[in-house]
């Protein structure tokens, strides 16, 4: 996969550089006026197809890293979003998403620091019938629901360090059992994630897994 790095974060973002290790294509936003240099076309709003989608950029940060996002969105890698909070980054993932091949296919959101630690790993990998409170029926995960087409994690320096070796199988491997499972569910998803943080010093710091 190929390991691109755009733009320049507020502070460098020295943890661009650890989207590398992962196979990781990597988008570095900056803040400067980036939320208000991305707008829908009208046209854009109904996202029907994939040419009825697109971003308009008026500064030259933005228009130098939308350049490059069709590259991006044809390679189908895993892509890692870096920025801080209100520059655009789940935008920039459904741009990637529409205008790559799985455009027609589910494009599913999860917002993982609002997701209860306990309740994380059935969301994103589901569960068989039974092995917790409150699971009646067996219930795909978000990594199922997304096959075929892309998976956006947001807030992925949310994700416990011990859900983090599954994580890091489904992204590698494409593969992980449901919770209570025991059969092997094999998926072809493209992952975007994004972080408003750091990763290298939660690294450093202990709180992410380096690969």
């Amino acid at each position: 996969m190929t390991d691109l790095i755009i733009g320049a974060g507020p502070s460098g973002f020295s943890c661009a550089i650890e989207g590398k290790r992962a196979g990781l294509a990597t988008v570095v936003l900056d803040k400067g006026g980036i939320a208000d240099a991305i707008t829908y076309t009208e046209s854009g709003i109904a996202m029907e197809t994939p040419q009825s989608f697109a971003l308009i950029a008026n500064s030259d940060v933005m228009r130098s890293i939308l350049s490059r996002l069709d590259t991006i969105a044809a390679s189908d890698s895993s892509v890692l979003l870096i920025g801080e909070t209100g520059v655009g980054k789940e935008m920039i993932a459904e741009y990637i998403h529409r205008t790559s091949r799985r455009s027609t296919k589910p494009f599913v959101k999860v917002g993982l620091s609002a997701l209860p630690p306990d309740l994380l790993e059935s969301e994103l990998f589901g569960h068989e019938k039974g092995p917790f409170t409150g699971a009646l029926q067996a219930k795909p995960g978000r990594f199922e629901l997304a096959d075929l087409g892309s998976l956006f994690l947001d807030e992925i320096a949310e994700i416990p360090k011990a859900m983090q070796v599954k994580l890091l199988r489904a992204l590698q491997e494409n593969e992980f059992e449901r919770v209570g499972g025991v059969r092997t569910i094999h998926v072809d998803v493209r992952v975007l994630a994004a972080t408003n943080r750091d990763l290298a010093k939660e690294i450093e710091a202990g709180r992410f897994r380096e690969g």
